[in-house]
């Protein structure tokens, strides 16, 4: 994403195209305020890591997470047949589907945010181009 300061040959060609001053001041205004709306909206799709780093959310996050939910799944399969044989594993029946259904929740908010997030993106670049292209 390009901020408002650093910008292209192609737009500097579509600003100098505007007619009047006002009229140019008025592009360079709407295009300040897309690009502070975008940046806000922007915001709300972030995800923070332990560390505080903001980031945005990708697809293949959400494969990692739920892969790890069912390979985690798949060990809990063992566990159930050797309890079946006589083995007491009482508590980890319960923790290992939780943890797995938990990666798999998270890989699935992941991947739906990583969606939300692309439409958002295409919007805006949409409306910036549009008004680019207003003359």
């Amino acid at each position: 994403m390009k901020s408002t300061i650093e910008r292209d040959e192609s737009e500097e060609r579509a600003y100098e195209s505007v007619e009047t001053p006002i009229e140019r001041e008025s592009v360079f205004t709407r295009l300040a305020q897309l690009d502070s709306d975008w940046d806000i909206e922007r915001r709300q799709f972030l995800l923070s890591d332990r560390r505080g780093y903001a980031r945005v959310p990708h697809h293949a996050m959400s494969v990692v997470w739920v892969t790890l939910g069912i390979a985690l799944a798949g060990l809990w399969v063992p566990l159930l047949i050797s309890a079946l044989s006589g083995r007491d594993w009482h508590l980890l029946h319960i923790i290992v589907p939780a943890i797995s259904a938990v990666f798999i929740g998270n890989g699935l908010y992941t991947f739906f945010l990583a969606i939300r997030y692309q439409r958002a993106l295409e919007r805006y670049e949409l409306a910036r181009a549009n008004l680019l292209r207003k003359r």
